[in-house]
């Protein structure tokens, strides 16, 4: 969803790479960009930003996918035993 050198548009309209998007994932999208706007005192959020920006919400994304699958892996592991 980065636009290299163009700003970004509102973080509630990005989508996610497969399309899908929850809503801990719209909250987190929303607390970088409010916290980017901050820092840019309401300036255009542009590249090299986006791309920090893409990169913090993929590590987020990472993570909780990471997370999910510890979960499933510790319930079937319990079921098994």
């Amino acid at each position: 969803y980065t636009s290299h050198g163009k700003s970004l548009p509102d973080p509630r309209i990005i989508p996610l790479a497969k399309g899908v998007i929850c809503e801990e994932m719209r909250r987190i999208q929303l607390d970088i960009f409010n916290m980017l706007m901050n820092i840019s005192e309401q300036q255009e959020v542009i590249d090299p930003t986006s791309i920090a920006l893409d990169m913090l919400v993929s590590h987020r994304e990472l993570t909780t996918t990471l997370s999910e699958l510890t979960k499933t892996l510790e319930e079937r592991n319990s079921d098994s035993k």
